[in-house]
């Protein structure tokens, strides 16, 4: 139909004596399927016919009630904005609805949406003007409980607690600094020893079923047996190794004890078949100096447990292989790629890691240069820290983090297209500090429990679509971290929050915002059968709300612009407000009486 273009701008403004805000600019759809004249096939062409009980509505309406996170003990309010999408990041981002909450006085809102939204993304700016923006998916369900309170455990939205892909993984957080079930720390020498020293051979072999220990200072390469294994070897002296290549048989154990030492004058490989052990006892030290590049080949379900002070090159554990750390120890690669288990109770730094699949328990500080994971597990106890510098890619890896733990990305953290998970699992909030983030495939990591992220540079190849945030897990700018850890010998000084400079104080009431700008097209036949080219009337309507302290309207304006009209039929158009009874609108005004007649 021919369409005339008109341009002019309407206000209307409605007084109320007090509505709970549930209009939010979004349209309410009136289709009724009864009034159809003609066949599904006929208005869209006869390769369509669509099903019977065809949900035609393009909104949604939700109910959510949100508790703040309220530092004030219900002192002040706290002002509460709802997006679709992360206001910190996304310039176009629509608010979906604006109100206040504090202690006891939560943010309860029903705000009508696009059918296809599938998060709603909750800013909460605090009396003294900082702020924090939580999320929350709204796919199957209209009941929403949110939380963005820290300081005790989760209370997550209903999808998510009924979600098992992403229950709560509280049950598998290892207890603090304990060493692990199938480990030993403890190795005393025997009494029947037989005394390697200075006086012995530099090449020396050692006997199956037999136990040696080296006393005084020992230059030399030894042979653990010519094939066999079960011998045992003690360190109480020096060990200078001569020798490029040490192979331990099936249970063969090489231990340094206290006062012990071993140093190598030539780059080492140490290989490990079947179940052996190396140990450092707690004044002990490997390679302390770093004088050689020694490198732990195992192949099988070996240990390595130090409790003093261990440097090498390079460790491979494959099957279930075990590390357990208790004291000092560096390493600068260290691969795993099976059902391995790492313990670190103390200082563990290592400059290339490479784990796929395994777990990872961090009871204390835990650093690495560059990290690459596949379906790993990784444990960051309570008040310990995990430190990357370059996490290369994370895929299919679980990250727990107990209360006041954390985890810190210096440099950058790609997220792989696998599902990856960061929760924080704690009573306390955990802190999650990233300088940049990198998110390459869809919802490549769902971050949810109780924790909070601290970043304010990401990319996405998918948009804003690249994470999950759930709450109580919420995300803050750089530099602006709400989470108090007090200072351990573990986490480099834990982390420390320093008071606003702006008091606290109430929101100015009323609390004056703009809904959404909203573009409604008409067709003049409907309901029968036409061109449906919906040009007949054209216009947009954007609503500017006046609410007060209890989240009630108590002014509604409403911009309206005609942008087109077509057809030959005389047209009119009304507006009908759901749930608002005649006698609670004190007064209707217009500002224009363009376009009327």
């Amino acid at each position: 139909m021919k369409t005339k273009k008109i341009t002019f701008l309407t206000s209307f403004v409605f007084l109320f004596t007090g509505i709970v805000l549930i209009f939010t600019g979004c349209e309410q759809d009136y289709y009724d399927p009864s009034r159809q004249q003609g066949t599904g096939s006929s208005l869209f062409g006869d390769s369509i016919n669509v099903p019977q009980g065809f949900n035609w509505s393009t909104m949604q309406t939700v109910d959510l009630n949100l508790e703040v996170d309220d530092q004030y003990n219900g002192k002040y309010f706290y002002t509460v904005e709802l997006y679709d999408a992360h206001p910190f990041f996304d310039k176009n981002a629509a608010m979906l609805g604006k109100g206040v909450a504090k202690k006891g006085n939560n943010f309860i809102y029903s705000p009508t949406i696009p059918a296809d939204l599938e998060t709603i993304f909750i800013k909460q700016i605090d009396p003294t003007g900082r702020e924090k923006v939580t999320a929350t998916t709204i796919v199957d369900t209209q009941n929403i409980v949110a939380s963005i309170a820290t300081g005790r455990s989760a209370l997550r939205s209903s999808t998510v607690d009924n979600d098992p892909s992403v229950a709560s993984a509280s049950d598998n957080v290892a207890s603090l600094r304990s060493v692990p079930a199938n480990v030993q720390v403890n190795y005393p020498t025997p009494a029947d020893a037989i005394v390697i020293d200075d006086q012995s051979p530099s090449s020396y072999t050692l006997q199956t079923n037999k136990s040696y220990v080296i006393r005084g200072e020992y230059t030399g390469a030894i042979t653990f047996t010519n094939g066999g294994g079960k011998v045992e070897l003690f360190i109480e002296g020096v060990w200078n190794n001569t020798s490029s290549e040490i192979t331990l048989q099936k249970d063969t154990k090489m231990i340094v004890q206290n006062g012990g030492v071993f140093n190598s004058t030539t780059d080492l490989v140490i290989n490990g078949y079947n179940f052996v052990i190396v140990a450092v006892a707690p004044t002990g030290n490997f390679n302390k100096t770093k004088g050689a590049d020694i490198t732990f080949n195992f192949t099988d379900d070996g240990q390595i447990i130090n409790s003093g002070i261990l440097n090498a090159f390079r460790i491979q554990l494959p099957s279930e292989g075990v590390l357990y750390n208790a004291a000092e120890m560096e390493v600068e690669e260290f691969e795993i790629n099976s059902t391995n288990n790492i313990t670190n109770d103390k200082s563990l730094t290592i400059t290339d890691a490479n784990f796929t699949n395994g777990e990872i328990t961090n009871n204390c500080h835990l650093e690495i240069g560059q990290l690459y994971t596949n379906g790993t597990r990784i444990f960051v106890s309570e008040g310990s820290i995990l430190i990357v510098d370059t996490y290369t890619n994370a895929m299919g890896t679980t990250i727990n983090m107990d209360s006041h733990s954390i985890f810190e990305i210096t440099n950058s953290i790609t997220f792989g297209s696998w599902s990856n998970t960061i929760e924080g699992v704690g009573a306390n909030t955990a802190l999650l500090r990233m300088e940049e983030i990198h998110f390459n495939g869809w919802q490549s990591v769902s971050i949810q429990g109780n924790i909070e992220l601290e970043n304010s540079n990401y990319s996405s190849s998918q948009g804003s679509n690249g994470y999950k945030l759930e709450s109580p897990a919420h995300w803050v700018q750089k530099g602006e971290s709400t989470v108090r850890i007090e200072s351990t010998d573990c986490n480099e000084g834990g982390n420390s929050v320093s008071e606003p400079s702006t008091p606290p104080s109430n929101p100015v009431f009323p609390i004056i915002w703009n809904g959404t700008d909203v573009t409604y097209m008409f067709e003049d036949n409907w309901p029968m059968l036409g061109d449906y080219d919906m040009n007949d009337v054209v216009f947009n309507m954007k609503p500017e709300y006046t609410i007060d302290a209890g989240n009630k309207v108590t002014q509604l304006k409403l911009d309206v612009t005609l942008r087109a009209v077509g057809g030959v039929k005389r047209l009119a158009v009304g507006m009908q407000i759901d749930g608002m009874a005649r006698n609670v609108v004190s007064s209707v005004s217009r500002s224009s009486q363009a376009g009327s007649t």
